[in-house]
């Protein structure tokens, strides 16, 4: 490549780094992306170059699909956060690290996803040292933070389901676990601070495409690190969540606890079920939504991890330089965001309560109703309290009032009507009475 400014042999045979120009050098890069005929005039060059960096119609395709995904999931995680944080009723454990979970994934659509469609269609770094560092770290720690938020679910609903005598979250540990996740997790991504920009030309006129963002570490380094992400970050907590959701559905589909018999006013009752029975089943719906918020996870995280494990082994540096390459980041990228966008359809599909909340966020009635229920079913210190001085027979007790609704009957539940069955705190009474009635299926 010759500039206006220096000349030099535009032979590639001829050419080498050792005592070569910038405009030599240039040309060497050049030719990996154009016609050596093109790359030989400066102004053809700079052309050819930019057209590489304009989307394609597959590109487009991506941004458009990037652009779904960032509206679906900025507006769902916000309301995720705003339906738990307004209503006390819905600030149980479970549905506080939720809200941690939303946050992350709202921080990292906000924050990466435009940077990252940018960065993967034109595969060149535009907005400077500073978003180089900062984008990639929060990338990296609220990937972070997901996975361990999900292994905190999961280790509650452990306790909270198959050790309940011993399952004392109260709202300190809850905040202390966010905030132990949070760091940890930025810890995880702390390296990504040392990133820099590196320029893939050397001539100012050039300088300003295909620039790199990039670890500036080491090589050695580098390549422990992405190792330690892809068995930190997806290989161990996937195992650990799997083993403990194995040991929750074991237990919640083979054990059954006897209890008082009441209704089942639902849309499928049978006639009367014991009160137990009712919360088995409503435990069984709340594990069921978390794992398949886990298999999402592991599902969309995978290529991306697949990609990186695989460029660590070297297998795909025969597709460095083709096209192939950048739609097989560009998709797995697409995936992570789409995990993120997802989640909170997912509440809303398989929680009643969610789809319930989200429903009164854009109604009156829901308003008001949110308003008749302040002051009940929190975790909060204040209601906690309140609950350690009441009688626990009236907290399990069931009251079935007959009500003209349609020509149907609905079940009102006295003192905790607002809160799901897998959500009420069961004395420790009732637990060591029912203990002995066990019955496990042969």
């Amino acid at each position: 490549m010759t500039s206006a400014t220096s000349s030099s042999t535009n032979d590639p045979v001829n050419v080498s780094f050792e005592n070569a120009t910038a405009a030599d050098i240039d040309y060497l890069r050049c030719i990996e992306l154009c016609s050596p005929d093109v790359c030989a005039n400066f102004e053809k060059a700079v052309e050819c170059i930019q057209d590489y960096i304009l989307p394609d119609p597959m590109e487009w395709l991506f941004i458009c699909l990037h652009i779904i995904l960032f509206t679906i999931g900025v507006i769902g995680n916000i309301l995720v956060c705003l339906v738990v944080l307004r209503s006390k009723h819905m600030q149980t454990v479970t549905n506080l690290f939720i809200v941690n979970l939303a946050f992350a994934d709202t921080v990292v659509l906000i924050f990466c996803s435009p940077a990252t469609i940018l960065w993967t269609v034109t595969e060149s770094w535009f907005l400077g040292a500073v978003m180089c560092k900062v984008v990639i770290f929060f990338q990296n720690t609220v990937v972070g933070v997901s996975v361990l938020t999900l292994c905190a679910i999961a280790i509650e609903r452990y306790f909270a389901i198959c050790r309940p005598l011993r399952s004392r979250i109260t709202m300190r540990k809850v905040t202390i676990t966010i905030s132990i996740i949070w760091f940890v997790s930025a810890i995880f991504g702390s390296p990504n601070l040392t990133n820099v920009v590196t320029d893939t030309f050397m001539q100012k006129e050039l300088s300003t495409y295909l620039k790199i963002c990039k670890l500036d570490v080491g090589v050695q380094f580098e390549y422990f690190y992405y190792w330690f992400l892809i068995v930190a970050l997806y290989l161990v907590p996937m195992v650990i969540i799997a083993i403990f959701y194995l040991i929750i559905s074991h237990h919640l589909w083979n054990i059954t606890i006897p209890g008082s018999t009441i209704r089942d006013s639902g849309e499928n009752s049978t006639g009367y079920r014991t009160h137990a029975e009712l919360q088995l089943a409503s435990r069984k719906k709340v594990a069921k939504m978390l794992i398949a918020i886990v298999v999402l996870f592991a599902a969309c995280y995978f290529p991306l991890y697949l990609i990186f494990l695989l460029r660590l082994l070297k297998v795909l540096q025969a597709l460095d330089g083709s096209y192939i390459l950048p739609i097989m980041f560009m998709f797995a990228y697409w995936l992570c965001y789409f995990n993120s966008a997802l989640n909170p359809l997912i509440y809303n599909f398989m929680s009643v309560k969610f789809k319930k909340e989200f429903r009164n966020v854009f109604s009156r009635r829901g308003r008001h109703n949110t308003l008749s229920n302040h002051n009940e079913c929190s975790l909060l210190p204040s209601t906690r309290a309140n609950l350690r001085h009441t009688d626990h027979t009236n907290l399990t007790a069931v009251r079935i009032m007959r009500t003209q609704d349609g020509g149907h009957s609905r079940l009102r539940e006295t003192n905790h009507k607002c809160v799901e069955l897998d959500d009420i705190k069961e004395s420790k009474s009732f637990f060591e009475n029912a203990k002995q009635g066990f019955n496990f299926k042969q």
